[in-house]
């Protein structure tokens, strides 16, 4: 068995990487939270409106897009609220076009 030659290194811990979500005034956090709820409420009123309809797959694909996004803003909103109006919206828009293609 060999002994290292030099003193053994100590790693600094990582740093938790940046983010601007934490230099938002709590004003700023507070309407993105706004607009967060009400983008996640219409995800929630598309998903009621196709409840019991037969759908394709991929409108039913489309329905498990609306679903995770939407929980995914939730589950972020009081961490990040800009990160959670970005997913609240990705969900919106996959519900906009699953309304307009079942109408």
């Amino acid at each position: 068995m060999v002994a290292p030659s030099g003193p053994l290194e100590a790693t600094a811990p990582e740093l938790p990487p940046y983010r601007l979500g934490e230099l938002r005034t709590a004003d700023e956090k507070e309407r993105l939270r706004r607009e967060t709820g009400g983008r996640i409420g219409q995800c929630a009123t598309a998903l009621s409106a196709v409840e019991g309809r037969v759908l394709t797959a991929v409108q039913a694909e489309r329905v498990n897009r609306v679903r995770t996004f939407a929980q995914q803003a939730r589950e972020t909103m009081d961490k990040d609220p800009g990160e959670a109006r970005s997913f609240a919206a990705k969900g919106r828009t996959f519900a906009e076009a699953l309304l307009a293609e079942l109408k």
